[in-house]
C-alpha cells in the first residue's frame, strides 16, 4: 500500500494553486510562474471540463482547446465521454463554488461525491504532467474551495499562493465593463470581498505553512522581489522570470483556456506601478472601509 501511494504521489507534478478575489492579478501571477522551466501554466484548472473540453474554446496560443499542443492531448489522456463533461463542471462548482466551500470545511459534502471529485482532479493532473513533462504546475482557480479540496486530497503536493488587493482598487475594477468576468455592483462587491477573503483565512488556518500570503499592490511595484519570496518559500527556480522582468523583455502566455485578456497577447510586457483612479461615489466609499475594515479583522495586512 505505501509504494502504491508512493508512485501515486510521484505520478502527480506539484501544485501552485493560486488563490484569491477575482481582479486580483492571479492570472499575471500565473504568467510569470509559469515563465519558468519545469513549470505549467495552466490558468483556472476548474473550468477546463466546461470552457475547454466542451466548449472548446480558444486556448491563448490561438487553437481552439481540443486541437490546442497541450489540451488536446490532456483531453486525449484523460479520456471521459463528452457526455459526463457538463456534469463534471457542475460538480466542481457545487464542491469549489463558495457555498460549497463552507460544506466542504464542515464536512457536510457526502464522501462519494468527494471521492469521484478527487478522481477526476488526479486524472486530470497526471495527464497534464504527462503531457508537459514538467514537474510543476499553476493553478489560477481562485477559489479557496478548490484550494481546500486539493490541499486536503493531495497533501505533500499542493502549495497555495493567497493573492489580495487593496479594497479601493477592488471596488473600481468590480465597476468596469467589457472584461471576462462580469461587473459587480458595489454592495455585491463588497459581500463578494468579504466571504472571500474569510475563506482564504480559513484555508490558511487548515493548511498552515503550506499557504503563502502576497499583495497585488507588492507584485505590481516589485515583482522580481515578490517571485524572490516565493522563490524561497517554494524551493522552486524563478529566476528565468526574474531576468525577463529585470531586462524589460516579454512573457509568454502559454496555454491558458479561461483567464484575464492578458492571456490573449502573443507576448506581455510587465508594467510596473499601479494607476490609482480615485472613488467618486460616497456609498463607495463607506463599502470600502467595511471592506478595509474586515480584512484586517482577518489578519490581512493593508497596504504596503
Amino acid at each position: 500500500m505505501q509504494d502504491q501511494a508512493k508512485e501515486t504521489r510521484e505520478s502527480l507534478p506539484d501544485i501552485l494553486y493560486i488563490m484569491g478575489p477575482g481582479r486580483s492579478g492571479t492570472t499575471i501571477l500565473d504568467i510569470l510562474l509559469a515563465n519558468n522551466p519545469g513549470i505549467a501554466g495552466c490558468g483556472e484548472l476548474n473550468y477546463i471540463f466546461r470552457e475547454g473540453f466542451l466548449l472548446n474554446n480558444p486556448c491563448s496560443c490561438g487553437a481552439p482547446c481540443n486541437q490546442c499542443a497541450l489540451w488536446g492531448k490532456v483531453r486525449e489522456k484523460v479520456g471521459l465521454p463528452e457526455g459526463e463533461l457538463l456534469e463534471i463542471f457542475r460538480l466542481f462548482l457545487s464542491i469549489e463554488w463558495h457555498a460549497g466551500f463552507f460544506k466542504l470545511i464542515s464536512g457536510l459534502i457526502p464522501r462519494a461525491k468527494l471521492r469521484r471529485y478527487a478522481a477526476i482532479n488526479h486524472k486530470l493532473l497526471v495527464a497534464i504532467k504527462s503531457v508537459t513533462r514538467a514537474t510543476a504546475m499553476v493553478d489560477s482557480s481562485k477559489l479557496p474551495g478548490r484550494a481546500l479540496a486539493l490541499a486536503e486530497f493531495f497533501p505533500g503536493k499542493t502549495r497555495i499562493i493567497c493573492i489580495t488587493r487593496d479594497p479601493a482598487g477592488i471596488m473600481r475594477s468590480f465597476q468596469k465593463t467589457g472584461l471576462e468576468q462580469d461587473p459587480k455592483p458595489p454592495l455585491a462587491t463588497c459581500l463578494y470581498y468579504i466571504t472571500v477573503l474569510l475563506s482564504c483565512r480559513l484555508v490558511a488556518w487548515r493548511v498552515g505553512s503550506k499557504m503563502i500570503e502576497i499583495r497585488y499592490e507588492e507584485l505590481m511595484n516589485d515583482p522580481v522581489a515578490c517571485l524572490a519570496r516565493l522563490e524561497k518559500w517554494s524551493g522552486l527556480d524563478f529566476s528565468r522570470a526574474k531576468t525577463i522582468l529585470a531586462n524589460n523583455g516579454d512573457l509568454l502566455p502559454g496555454h491558458i483556456v479561461r483567464g484575464n485578456r492578458l492571456r490573449r497577447k502573443n507576448r506581455i510586457r510587465f508594467k510596473k506601478g499601479i494607476r490609482e483612479v480615485a472613488l467618486t461615489s460616497i456609498y463607495q466609499k463607506m463599502l470600502v472601509y467595511l471592506m478595509q475594515a474586515a480584512r484586517l479583522l482577518l489578519g490581512f495586512k493593508g497596504r504596503p
